[in-house]
């Protein structure tokens, strides 16, 4: 018999991934907000998965002889003939369901039937001993519902005989929930029935009295003419056993759907929020000496901006107001900081009112990444030697740099720029970070 399994699987290394992915700033901070909103998310996802329980495959029972029309049995055997089409095809599949339309000429017999809630419908149950020339004794029926919920519920049939080979036959057939919510299965009150047709005329009988026998070991006493347990064989002689049922999903499952539902729309907006908190106005602020780095640096301005990458360079970006307040803001609302390493751009950089200077400053305290792009004619080596400078300042040197020494490459030299930025910031919105604060001195 094969086994399927349905529900919801859903994992805490997905869930964090997912929010991280939205979450912007650095790790340690996101994290606290995470374990904020994760655990009673992944508590409720794994209780809406186990709302859901896995059903077996359709199945037919037990491993037979099959008969033919042509070829029938010699012994009393149920629902063994596979080309009975005049009636139901392959007798081994006995047990199928039907939305209840009113009327028999309307119902769609299937083997998996989607139901909706306040629907009603119909198991029918075929019963033919297949033996022509012996009857078959103390033939009972079972009908076996599930008492348990889910998404996916099977339902069983069985026939005996007293005197068949074998004993007991078994059919399944799956009732599927349509929209996903769970359900369990209400028997209609006084809806058993069993149909034959006897000289051309359908005789029904009503299996009010003791009908819950059905529903367990005992099963319910059959018969042809009368229900005697007696069942005679031949082409002609079958008959059918029909109940209704009614798919009860539960008020729980809407509550706790619409309680997924507030979770998933708060989670995305204390993301939304957070992410509007942390935005950049720019992804990158340029720094430059006025008075030998403007050239590259308004290159490299026009460069990012041609590729949508927002930059801020102070004689395009600036307005009316306080220009030092208008810088620090600038540099506080960037993701990245270049520096044009120009001719002597540092040197000036021992001052503590030099601009330069101030600029490094904020960007190492707002967690900018650094990436200095060195000019012709830079001297590294006499910068890094150069005691008058602040440790923060010389750290500048050691960031991986972008080389504009053989400006015969410059346009390549602004691509590796464009990559390194673009790849840097998809890193730190899954997860990395800047530099983080350093140590000034």
């Amino acid at each position: 018999m094969k086994k399927t399994d349905t529900g919801a699987c859903c994992t805490k290394r997905f869930i964090r991934g997912a929010i991280l992915s939205v979450l912007p700033g650095k790790p340690a901070d996101r994290k606290k907000e995470i374990k904020r909103v994760l655990r009673p998310l992944v508590l409720f996802m794994m209780m809406m998965a186990a709302a859901v329980s896995p059903v077996a495959a359709l199945a037919w029972g037990p491993d037979r002889d099959t008969f033919t029309m042509k070829n029938p049995p010699d012994h009393v055997v149920f629902n063994s003939i596979v080309d009975n089409d005049g009636e139901i095809g392959n007798e081994l599949y006995f047990l199928s369901a039907s939305e209840y339309t009113g009327s028999a000429e309307k119902n769609y017999w299937t083997d998996q039937l989607t139901v909706v809630e306040d629907g009603e419908y119909v198991l029918r149950c075929y019963v033919r001993n297949d033996c022509p020339d012996v009857d078959a004794e103390d033939v009972r029926a079972y009908m076996i519902l599930p008492t348990e919920a889910g998404t996916r519920l099977s339902v069983a049939a069985k026939i005996s005989a007293a005197n068949a080979e074998p004993q007991t036959v078994w059919d399944e057939t799956h009732l599927i929930s349509k929209d996903g919510r769970p359900f369990t299965l209400k028997y209609v009150e006084g809806s058993a029935q069993f149909y034959t047709v006897q000289d051309g005329k359908l005789h029904s009988f009503s299996l009010d009295t003791n009908t819950y026998d059905l529903f367990t070991d005992r099963g319910f006493l059959l018969g042809y003419k009368n229900l005697n347990g007696i069942f005679p064989g031949g082409l002609s002689r079958s008959g059918y056993l029909t109940i209704h049922v009614v798919p009860q999903f539960s008020p729980l499952w809407k509550t706790l759907k619409a309680a997924f539902i507030i979770i998933l729309l708060v989670v995305s907006a204390g993301a939304l929020a957070l992410w509007r908190k942390d935005r950049k106005t720019y992804d990158v602020f340029i720094s430059y000496r006025r008075d030998n780095g403007y050239g590259i640096g308004k290159g490299i301005y026009n460069s990012l901006n041609e590729k949508k990458i927002k930059t801020f360079i102070d004689t395009h970006e600036l307005d009316n107001g306080s220009f030092p307040k208008q810088i620090e803001e600038a540099i506080r609302s960037s993701r990245f900081f270049v520096l044009v390493l120009s001719p002597g751009a540092l040197d000036r950089c021992a001052n503590p009112e030099d601009w330069v200077r101030k600029e490094i400053s904020l960007a190492w305290e707002a967690g900018l990444t650094i990436i200095p792009v060195i000019m012709p004619n830079f001297d590294i080596p006499a910068a890094e030697k150069n005691k008058d400078l602040p440790d923060y300042v010389r750290q500048v040197l050691k960031q991986q740099a972008v080389s504009m020494r053989d400006l015969e490459y410059y346009d390549e030299a602004l691509e590796r720029l464009r990559k390194r930025i673009k790849k840097k910031s998809l890193k730190r919105l899954l997860g990395g970070q800047g530099h983080g604060k350093a140590g000034l001195k």
